[in-house]
């Protein structure tokens, strides 16, 4: 059995070690490597293997599986190669719209969605400040909390906020925005859902899960992530913090903080293999972002296709190893490899 893992950093990462530590358990030969290493006319890769001091580059053939991130223009080609010989773990999922409308559809997540509208014109704006006085605009794609505006009224004008500034603008202002910036980049408008501490720091719950044994879903963590001041976001990467679960839930909530647990927990436990229903593929892991109001109620805020292991990097790579084994043992057995787009 041999796994391979495709990034584009130089150096096999804190992930990658503890993952290959973990497949020695399993008997999985294990090996690091990037684009470049790859010689696609031989069929070989130069890979990065573990050893008691560090790395150990050496030519190996192509692995069962790739532990892949996902590709961008200048690697999808050779994605596609690879593919026709290993299994690839990760997909992309879609956007935050694709996302939001699969689980408007299926209607067992209508507890917890945000109403959203894509910005098109001012008129979207002034449409949802009416209804719900402060909203949030944010990019259809991605973005790891950057590029994210909090909008309400004020005395007239437009009360644009983001983590780092705050400005008064004119509706003419907002339009030229409209024209200029989110025209380029899809964005999203959403009510501003108010999860923050009683310090006034916003925060979310990064709910982490992933398939490990069996290919079952595991809980890997409940993250708290906390945001600074008056910033928008919690985003970690931005100067923000971290705590344990049931320490932060018993000081933002006290004696309620149980029930907000429970509701993490069932969130935890329901999402995945729902949202799996709608993908022709298997979902490796995710990353589900809540938010948790004042009053205790949970708000879906994103799911990432590739949630971060930072913090958890033994716990990820155990159950990064469980799942090699079962996709190597029961998908790959019959010599067929599942053959699914990865653009």
């Amino acid at each position: 059995m041999k796994v391979g893992m495709l990034r584009k950093k130089n150096k096999p990462t804190k992930i990658a070690r503890a993952t290959a530590l973990a497949c020695q358990l399993y008997g999985i030969e294990f090996f690091y490597f990037r684009p470049k290493d790859v010689d696609v006319e031989n069929k070989v890769i130069r890979g990065s293997f573990p050893a008691k001091n560090g790395w150990n580059i050496k030519e190996t053939s192509y692995p069962d599986v790739i532990d892949n991130s996902l590709p961008t223009k200048e690697t999808q080609e050779l994605y596609n190669e690879l593919e026709k010989h290993c299994y690839f773990t990760t997909r992309r999922l879609g956007t935050k719209d694709k996302i939001y409308k699969l689980m408007k559809k299926d209607g067992g997540f209508d507890d917890l969605l945000i109403p959203h509208t894509n910005l098109k014109s001012i008129r979207h704006i002034n449409d949802y400040i009416e209804k719900y006085e402060h909203i949030i605009l944010k990019p259809s794609k991605g973005s790891q909390g950057n590029s994210i505006y909090q909008l309400c009224k004020e005395n007239g004008l437009y009360k644009l906020d983001t983590n780092k500034s705050s400005q008064l603008l004119s509706e003419e202002e907002i339009k030229r925005m409209i024209a200029d910036q989110f025209k380029k980049r899809k964005y999203l408008i959403q009510p501003f859902i108010s999860s923050r501490m009683k310090e006034g720091h916003p925060f979310d719950i990064r709910i982490h899960v992933r398939r490990a044994q069996n290919g079952e879903w595991k809980i890997v963590t409940y993250l708290p992530r906390i945001g600074v001041g008056n910033a928008i976001t919690s985003n970690v990467n931005q100067g923000g913090g971290i705590s344990q679960v049931d320490p932060f839930l018993q000081h933002v909530f006290g004696d309620d903080f149980e029930r907000v647990k429970a509701s993490l927990v069932e969130v935890a436990t329901y999402f995945p293999e729902r949202l799996q229903k709608h993908f022709d593929f298997e979902i490796d892991a995710i990353g589900i972002d809540i938010g948790i109001d004042q009053s205790g109620k949970l708000w879906f805020f994103e799911v990432n296709t590739s949630p971060g292991p930072k913090f958890y990097e033994t716990e990820i790579g155990e159950a990064k190893a469980q799942h090699y084994e079962y996709i190597i043992k029961n998908k790959l057995k019959s010599g067929k490899v599942e053959k699914v787009a990865l653009g």
